[in-house]
């Protein structure tokens, strides 16, 4: 019985702490991700030129919660493709301030490298030099150093009849986020470059970086009071995915905390039994005045040790398989996730959480049997067994 409640806490505990750390990942991951395109704050006007000069005051003087922010000026252009004359092939290109941006998110580090170097940002996109992704590089057929040319419609009233502008620009780089709605319909600019399409358009959005000293929800609130235009953050932008995935995590903690629970109850029946076979012991221990309580100790500590044990051990075996799956990534995911691997990420906070849970429950487990100590009679025990 010793043995089966020991494997049968470290199994749940091994589970828990390897689910936990694995939805963790994927949380991560994905918000990575997700984060190499936005940033952890976004200002948008309602579709109006946001007032830079205005704007930057406002950050400079009164949010020291803002610990970096980039104008961004985002439209729509056609992509020809060099080898045909297909026109067909749409995109988002994205004005930014390269010195900037590289403040406010982790774009720069998703750039691919030219062979043993990898540019920066500010390096890569400048003048008419772009930075694309590199599902969209892959089907026009560009490579480094071409020339793309991109079609848009100036911003004029409704006619049946749209003339549509060139301008040329230089493939300086390529992107890859994992996403296929990105690295397939999106371009990097300069934000002078892209406003020199449309002159009108202005800066249509701010990525903020907040401190991490600083609670994000609380400083949204005080930029949008303030400013009195949209401030949302990023997670605002894909309710369902966040959603989502908070609440599989919170699932599967459950569901393995109560396979954990079930594990303990093993020992109830160890401790039963301890009980059963130590009636005379007991008895004679409390005829000699020994307290109840401390008899009662004797088997809780017992059963405290095998269940801490047995939760350090299975802890200390997830840990190492998390390792293992950090430093060699042999399973592979389907292109349906955001990752080409089972992601691994875990808080110092998690197996500590987990050690208390697994402990708490063995306990709970332990007091069940314990009460029947309280009504043993010594009497009858003396009696006929001692």
């Amino acid at each position: 019985m010793v043995g089966i409640s020991f494997i049968g806490i470290l199994i749940g505990t091994f589970s828990l702490m390897l689910t936990l750390a694995i939805m963790q990942g994927f949380e991560v991951t994905t918000y990575e991700k997700l984060q190499s395109i936005h940033a952890q704050v976004i200002i948008k006007a309602f579709g109006n030129p946001i007032n830079m000069k205005s704007l930057s005051q406002v950050l400079n003087n009164e949010f020291p919660e803002v610990e970096a922010f980039a104008p961004n000026m985002t439209q729509q252009v056609i992509i020809k493709n060099p080898n045909t004359e297909d026109i067909s092939t749409v995109v988002a290109i994205k004005g930014i301030d390269p010195t900037l941006q590289r403040n406010v998110n982790n774009l720069e580090q998703k750039i691919s490298p030219i062979g043993e170097k990898k540019g920066t940002l500010p390096e890569i996109v400048h003048h008419n030099h772009i930075l694309i992704g590199e599902k969209l590089a892959e089907s026009l057929g560009i490579d480094i150093g071409d020339t793309i040319t991109m079609l848009f419609a100036p911003d004029e009233p409704r006619r049946k009849k749209i003339n549509l502008i060139q301008k040329e620009g230089i493939v300086s780089g390529f992107f890859k986020t994992g996403i296929e709605e990105f690295d397939a319909h999106l371009i990097f600019a300069d934000l002078g470059f892209v406003h020199s399409f449309f002159p009108d358009a202005g800066v249509t959005h701010v990525q903020v970086k907040i401190d991490p000293q600083f609670d994000e929800q609380e400083t949204i609130y005080k930029l949008r009071k303030r400013l009195q235009i949209e401030v949302y953050s990023w997670k605002d932008l894909y309710p369902a995915l966040v959603s989502a995935l908070k609440l599989e995590k919170y699932v599967m903690f459950i569901i393995l905390a109560l396979i954990t629970l079930i594990a303990s109850m093993n020992i109830i029946s160890l401790i039963f039994m301890q009980i059963n076979q130590k009636k005379a012991d007991i008895a004679i221990l409390t005829s000699m005045g020994m307290h109840p309580s401390s008899v009662q100790a004797i088997f809780m500590t017992m059963g405290c040790t095998i269940a801490g044990l047995a939760s350090l051990m299975g802890i200390l075996l997830a840990l190492v398989v998390c390792w293992l799956l950090q430093k060699y990534p042999f399973i592979t995911l389907p292109d349906a996730y955001f990752v080409t691997h089972v992601p691994i990420a875990w808080h110092w906070y998690m197996p500590m959480a987990i050690f208390l849970l697994a402990m708490l429950l063995s306990i709970l487990a332990i007091w069940i049997p314990l009460r029947r100590t309280e009504h043993i009679s010594i009497t009858d025990v003396l009696r006929y067994n001692a």
